[in-house]
This record gives structure tokens, C-alpha cells and sequence, in this order.
């Protein structure tokens, strides 16, 4: 568990390449400041997820971590507690709550906090993100690697994909 395991002990070790099996030394857990540097060097958009239960104060130092960038931030988190502590801290800030499944009080329940989704593919229909549209929420979804579906999801008008292997 990451929140019982020291920094030094987590930086260790060594992750799998995309492929899934294969360790490369190289390959190591990076520090949210270390996270937007590479973010910044391609050009890339910064989606820290934020998955322990945080104190105003530690949002306040993770936001910290990413000011300058925050343009090109995106929050997420499964917690929408930690989402609205966010929110309190920079009201404008994008953020996306985290979800496994649809539930039809989603659009609703978001468009009242102004925050967009981030789904699990399967659980998204075109006529699901037309309802998300119709609130001003935009819709990402995650992990899609298979370029087939991404097409598909894409035609639906989903504006986000999260994917590990996606060009």
C-alpha cells in the first residue's frame, strides 16, 4: 500500500514497460513535481490523480506542486471530496471525477459541482455523453488501447481518451 510504504521504498521499485512484462531499470516511480516536468518538456497534459483522502492543506501543497501548469492540469479522483477541496482551493480548476460505472445521476450530480467525468469506456454510450453535453460536461474515458474502439467512442464524441498505448 503506498500510503504505508516510504518514498525510498516506493522509488525502488522497478516498473513494467507498456508491454506489460518486461522491467526496465529505467523505469521508475517519479515525484508529482518530476511528473509535470516531463509534462511540460512534450507538451503534454498533467492528470494527477488524486487517490488518498487529503486535507485542505495538503491539496493546497499539491496544487503548489503544479502552479505555473495548472492550465494544463487536470485533477482526478474517485474521491469527490477531494475534488471540492480542490474546487475550494481554485474554483476555475479542471477536474474530472473518477468513475467504474455510469449512474444516471451523474450529469445532474456533476454539472451542480462544474466538474467534468472520467469514465471506464464501458460504461459509455453516444446517448450518455449527449446527456453529459447537454449539462457542459465534457467526458474522458479510460484505459482504451484498442484503436478500434477508440474510433467508435470517439464517433460517439467522447472529447477525452485515457489510454496506455493510444498515438
Amino acid at each position: 500500500m503506498i500510503e504505508k510504504s516510504t518514498f525510498d521504498a516506493l522509488r525502488a521499485l522497478r516498473l513494467r514497460d507498456v508491454d506489460g512484462k518486461s522491467d526496465r531499470a529505467e523505469i521508475r516511480l517519479c515525484t508529482p513535481a518530476e511528473y509535470r516536468k516531463i509534462c511540460e518538456k512534450y507538451g503534454k497534459v498533467c492528470v494527477p490523480e488524486l487517490k488518498s483522502n487529503f486535507t485542505l492543506d495538503e491539496i493546497r501543497e499539491i496544487l503548489g506542486i503544479f502552479e505555473g501548469y495548472l492550465d494544463k492540469t487536470v485533477f482526478i479522483a474517485f474521491n469527490i471530496a477531494n475534488l471540492d477541496l480542490v474546487r475550494q482551493v481554485k474554483p476555475e480548476q479542471t477536474v474530472q471525477f473518477l468513475s467504474g460505472s455510469w449512474n444516471d445521476d451523474l450529469p445532474n450530480m456533476l454539472a451542480e459541482r462544474k466538474m467534468d467525468l472520467d469514465i471506464a469506456w464501458p460504461g459509455l454510450t453516444a446517448e450518455r455523453i449527449a446527456a453529459c453535453h447537454e449539462k457542459g460536461i465534457l467526458v474522458n474515458c479510460w484505459t482504451v488501447d484498442d484503436p478500434e474502439k477508440a474510433a467508435e467512442l470517439i464517433s460517439w464524441g467522447v472529447d477525452y481518451i485515457t489510454s496506455n498505448i493510444l498515438e
